[in-house]
C-alpha cells in the first residue's frame, strides 16, 4: 500500500469518526427528550386517574332564573377553580360569568379533595349541565326545575 492509499484511508476514517460522534450526541438527545416526553404523559395519566368529580345537584329557579351547581371534589387532587369549564345545554359558561363561586362557603379557586364547589349564576332555562376540569375529567346532570 502507497502513501496515498494509506493517506485517504486515514481520511476516511477520520470522517467516519467525525460522523458517528454527531450522531451519537444527536442520538442521545432525542432519547433524552423522548424519555422526558414519556415521564411527562405518566404524569398526566396518574393525574387523570386521580382526578374525580361529582355533580350533586343542578337546579334552576324559574322565578329569578338562578343556576345552582353543586359539585363535590370526590378524587385525590386539587383542581383549579377558576380553571373548570362549564357548559349550559352545550354552550360554554365562562367561570367568571357566575355570579358566585365558592369553595365550602369561601371564596377560594382552590378546589381541594373531599370540598364542595357551588356555582350560581344567571342563565335561560337549561336543561344539561356539564363541568369539565383543566385536565378533561368531567361530568354532567340534567337539570332541576323549582319554583
Amino acid at each position: 500500500m502507497g502513501f496515498s492509499t494509506s493517506g485517504s484511508l486515514l481520511v476516511i476514517f477520520f470522517g467516519l469518526l467525525i460522523a458517528l460522534s454527531s450522531m451519537y450526541a444527536a442520538t442521545s438527545s432525542a432519547g433524552s427528550v423522548l424519555t422526558d416526553g414519556l415521564s411527562d404523559q405518566s404524569d398526566r395519566i396518574d393525574t387523570i386517574h386521580n382526578t374525580d368529580i361529582e355533580l350533586d345537584t343542578a337546579t334552576w329557579n324559574e322565578t329569578d332564573g338562578s343556576l345552582v351547581v353543586m359539585t363535590e371534589n370526590t378524587g385525590a387532587t386539587t383542581i383549579p377553580l377558576d380553571e373548570l369549564t362549564v357548559l349550559v345545554d352545550g354552550e360554554y359558561e365562562p367561570i367568571t360569568d357566575f355570579e358566585e363561586a365558592t369553595v365550602d362557603g369561601d371564596d377560594s379557586t382552590v378546589w381541594a379533595p373531599g370540598t364542595n364547589a357551588t356555582l350560581t349564576g344567571t342563565v335561560d332555562e337549561p336543561d344539561r349541565v356539564k363541568l369539565v376540569t383543566d385536565i378533561g375529567v368531567s361530568v354532567a346532570a340534567p337539570v332541576e326545575v323549582t319554583a
